[in-house]
């Protein structure tokens, strides 16, 4: 079975909502898209430092991505929360 396409997403209504970016992570990181993955992650990190969720995830992306060091700060930055 096929699975249905992720539409483009307009967050500007909730720019604020680290959970919507977070989550939105978490869907594009299933369909294997690392880089976007990655930069949602980020996105938001930045705007809740205390998502631990989200440097957990990012720490997994990243670590797909074969780029360990930067992982390794990640999980590190999620242990520590």
């Amino acid at each position: 079975m096929r699975q249905p396409e992720v539409l483009p997403i307009n967050l500007s209504h909730t720019p604020t909502n680290a959970y919507a970016y977070y989550n939105l992570g978490v869907v594009i990181h299933e369909k294997r898209q690392l880089d976007e993955a990655i930069t949602y992650y980020k996105k938001a990190i930045q705007i809740d430092p205390n998502l631990t969720d989200a440097y957990y995830n990012l720490g997994i992306a990243l670590q797909e991505e074969e780029q360990f060091e930067e992982a390794i700060t990640y999980y590190q930055k999620a242990l520590r929360l």
